[in-house]
């Protein structure tokens, strides 16, 4: 059971590493609207 979530964990952090230059490309335009969200919450 705790290895199947280590594998599963370790997967996760592969996934993530293999598509980091995506999301780095992808928050530049949400940075923008985490502004705007974070204004309209206050």
């Amino acid at each position: 059971m705790l290895t199947a979530f280590a594998l599963l964990c370790f997967w996760f952090g592969v996934y993530l590493l293999d598509n980091l230059d995506y999301f780095r490309q992808h928050l530049m335009h949400l940075n923008n609207l985490d502004k705007y969200l974070v204004l309209l919450i206050l």
